[in-house]
């Protein structure tokens, strides 16, 4: 009875081993589990092509029209931002619609600058024909509000250069009061006069996916009046009116303001950091943009 007894004993402790090495086993089989998901990065939810997250905030231009001119502009571009900052981490996006791709060659040329393709559907404006032909894919940006993995975005266009440190720049976001600011943006002028109205050529934005889809819906409001014919810039000067904040004249530098406010470019000259092509590029520029458009065509 006693060899019995110690049997069942020694069976019972065995089982009891048995248990707590399973339970071992499934301890540090979940532990490996989680670090392995918290080491499998997001990709960014606006792009088709499953694109990795490797910072908090993101710079972007797009390609549309005129591909290789803008596509030699955007590769400009990044080389002369990575040129101008000693501490900010960013990612690079280039967007391009999935109905205009860029050709095989420039796509390895401005992947080895170091921009990622982010291959995305047009968003189209709400009047086809009422809007300038060379606006009508605009409307595109307001994905970057949609790709709520990153912190902030900084949008250039393909016609914008640095020339001075952006690392101050790159902490605009941080500025935003939420409340009040809802995009960051400078003033623009038309013939010779500061409007009321920002410029979308660089721009800041906190992203945020329910605002995303309030202006989709004002976008394709048929009551919602904006100024058609300048497509996301004049959608968003009326639902952004008084809800910007200025970033700079220095950031986003106007060509205009070269030819039609020369007295003010000149004082600001030596705070330019990046300078907007909007008169004339810079790979076609006349004698009347030298001094600006050299600073472009000399960058290597």
């Amino acid at each position: 009875m006693m060899k019995i007894k110690l049997n069942y004993f020694f069976k019972l402790i065995f089982l009891i081993c048995l248990l707590i090495c399973f339970l071992i086993f499934l301890f540090i089989y979940c532990i490996n589990s989680k670090s392995i998901g918290l080491e499998r990065k997001k990709c960014v939810n606006i792009c088709q092509n499953n694109l990795e997250i490797n910072n908090e905030i993101a710079i972007w231009t797009l390609l549309t029209d005129d591909i290789n001119n803008y596509g030699v502009g955007a590769i400009k571009l990044l080389k002369s931002i990575k040129k101008n900052v000693k501490r900010t981490k960013f990612d690079a996006f280039v967007l391009e619609l999935t109905n205009k791709p860029i050709p095989s060659k420039l796509r390895e040329n401005i992947e080895h600058t170091g921009w990622r393709i982010c291959r995305v559907n047009r968003i189209a404006p709400r009047d086809e024909s009422g809007t300038f032909e060379r606006f009508r894919d605009q409307f595109t940006k307001l994905l970057l509000w949609k790709a709520i993995e990153y912190t902030a975005h900084y949008y250039f266009d393909s016609d914008t250069f640095a020339i001075r440190n952006l690392d101050d720049f790159f902490t605009r976001h941080n500025k935003f009061d939420l409340n009040l600011h809802k995009i960051g943006c400078t003033l623009d002028i038309y013939a010779g006069v500061w409007t009321n109205n920002f410029n979308m050529g660089v721009f800041v934005l906190r992203p945020n996916e329910n605002e995303y889809n309030r202006l989709i819906k004002l976008k394709n409001d048929p009551d919602f009046n904006f100024d058609v014919a300048q497509a996301e810039q004049g959608f968003l000067n009326v639902v952004y009116k008084n809800l910007w904040y200025e970033i700079g004249f220095e950031n986003n530098a106007n060509l205009a303001v070269y030819s039609q406010k020369r007295d003010f470019w000149d004082r600001k000259e030596n705070l330019i950091k990046i300078i907007h092509y909007t008169m004339e590029k810079p790979w076609a520029c006349s004698e009347s943009y030298k001094a600006p458009c050299d600073l472009w065509k000399s960058f290597v």
